[in-house]
């Protein structure tokens, strides 16, 4: 099973196809390899995607999905518990063949005016011509041809262009790294083709697809070491929910190409602490395309205080429209993280101090998107 969600549609619609690859039995002894996060950015994406299917510019119409769970010892995944509001009880592996197969089919539903997209979560590296390359489930699980199990994102991303979408999305959650551990053979594999490309093909391209990686060139992408989604993926979805958001006129406030290239990284650096998340794009063009109607834009506020400890010693801390409270906590907090509407006027963040403690100045900011790190200081005067 891969068609985890299916729905007609009588006009443009949405088809997706979701990977999450977290189960390597070939590419390290001892399932070294092997990594959890990659499963829960696959369900989480899912989930996210099914959650505004009907606010995506193309309603969503299709979803494909493939996990390799470490937790299982090979075969398709469980997801009942996962995925409940799915109704089925497993999903195949993302090996080469389960990919071949499911790729074949989500690109076989897609009419003139829909729009596709596609997610990969897993291990990845850089060929020597600087295009980022996914691992599947089975690399290095043939003798004669160990990187048969890959694919190239890039080819993939610009076919994508020529099928006769309206748009085409790619976020690729995995490292770019430049391994000096994999055999040269890497560089000559072609891995899996999703789409053959010709002159004529390039030349007639229905749209430029928006296609990004969860890291730069050379470097990894980052992770929890637990079932939850790897960084980016946090990012990428906060940023899809509504805040990488601008105003446009055919649809409002929305989602769109721009917004997600530009401002990912800016959000990254708000919402995420643990790690530093460097989104790259991975074409050299991109349209500016909508993604998802929004009809609640919101900014991610991140209050913090210099120093660090007198927020966390504060009483209160409340972010005022005015005279009225609009967000309030009275938690300790060394750095306080609230989403904010997006509204067209001023906004001010105070805190109250205990007696004798020396107090914080109130700061103002206007909510706009992407998201605002705010960093409290000591009133002018105080000792």
């Amino acid at each position: 099973m891969t068609l985890v969600y299916d729905r007609p549609m009588e006009g443009p619609a949405t088809h997706a196809f979701v990977v999450g690859c977290g189960r390597y039995p070939h590419l390290e002894a001892d399932n070294l390899a092997d990594r959890k996060s990659p499963v829960a950015g696959a369900v989480a994406v899912v989930e996210g995607l099914i959650g505004i299917a009907d606010s995506l510019i193309a309603p969503l119409a299709s979803v494909e999905m493939l996990v390799s769970d470490p937790a299982d010892e090979g075969g398709p995944a469980s997801i009942a518990e996962r995925l409940p509001q799915l109704g089925f009880a497993s999903v195949d592996q993302a090996d080469a063949g389960h990919f071949q197969a499911a790729g074949d089919a989500w690109l076989d539903r897609v009419r003139p005016g829909d729009s596709v997209v596609f997610y990969f979560s897993g291990h990845g590296v850089v060929d020597q011509k600087g295009s980022a390359i996914g691992l599947l489930e089975d690399v290095k699980a043939l003798r004669n041809r160990p990187w048969a199990a890959t694919f190239d994102v890039h080819p993939l991303a610009t076919a994508l262009g020529t099928i006769g979408a309206e748009s085409a999305w790619v976020f690729f959650d995995a490292c770019q790294e430049i391994s000096n551990t994999l055999p040269d053979t890497i560089w000559k594999s072609n891995g899996i083709t999703l789409k053959e490309l010709s002159l004529e093909d390039l030349a007639n391209e229905s749209c430029e697809p928006l296609a990004i990686a969860g890291s730069k060139l050379g470097h990894l992408a980052w992770a929890p070491d637990a079932y939850l989604p790897p960084y980016f993926t946090q990012v990428l979805l906060k940023g899809l929910s509504g805040c990488c958001v601008e105003k446009t006129r055919a649809h409002g406030w929305a989602v769109t190409g721009q917004t997600l290239l530009f401002k990912l990284r800016e959000l990254a650096s708000a919402i995420v602490e643990a790690v530093e998340v460097t989104p790259q794009s991975l074409l050299r063009y991109s349209e500016g395309k909508a993604f998802a109607k929004v009809t609640a834009p919101f900014t991610p506020v991140a209050v913090r205080s210099e120093p660090e400890m007198a927020l966390h010693m504060a009483t209160a801390v409340r972010i005022m429209d005015g005279a009225e409270v609009m967000h309030s906590t009275t938690e300790a907090h060394f750095v306080w993280r609230v989403d904010v509407p997006i509204v067209d006027r001023d906004l001010t963040v105070e805190c109250s101090v205990a007696a004798g403690d020396v107090e914080l100045s109130p700061q103002t900011f206007r909510p706009e998107p992407p998201s605002h790190k705010i960093v409290l200081v000591h009133a002018a005067g105080a000792p």
